[in-house]
């Protein structure tokens, strides 16, 4: 088992310190070749230490509510792809519980799909801030 420790105390000068042991879960993520060759460069050119260190901060995205009010288009895309690649992280058993409340809360059929869903919006913004930076230069 995989856990992080943190410690805190009570306040200044206390001699009370607290221990709190978070247990690690394996998240999958299913992704088509295309998705995956593009999470690979944006990771690395957002300056993100790795590639799980770029999935948890999505699925904190997701956590945080970052997801658009109306899914039903949204979720046309991921009926349309075709994943064939799966990618690991980690990620703490709280964060994990609140991810498969939204999971359940938006009707997505699993966590990847929600995922993919985040990261797909998030590459679609991307690409149109690179298409709108590409005209306004011409």
């Amino acid at each position: 088992m995989r856990a992080s420790l943190s410690f805190t105390s009570e306040g200044s000068g206390s001699d009370v310190l607290f221990l709190e042991i978070r247990e690690k879960k394996t998240v999958s993520l299913k992704l088509d070749k295309e998705t995956y060759a593009w999470l690979e460069r944006f990771w690395r050119e957002k300056g993100f230490s790795s590639r799980s260190h770029f999935l948890r901060y999505l699925a904190q995205l997701a956590i945080n509510g970052n997801i658009p009010s109306t899914l039903e288009h949204e979720k046309l895309y991921l009926m349309s792809c075709s994943p064939s690649k799966t990618v690991t992280f980690k990620l703490d058993e709280q964060a994990l519980e609140r991810l498969d409340s939204i999971v359940k809360k938006y009707g997505f059929y699993n966590r990847s799909d929600l995922l993919r869903l985040v990261l797909h919006l998030l590459r679609e913004r991307e690409e149109r801030g690179s298409t709108s930076k590409k005209i306004s230069e011409k």
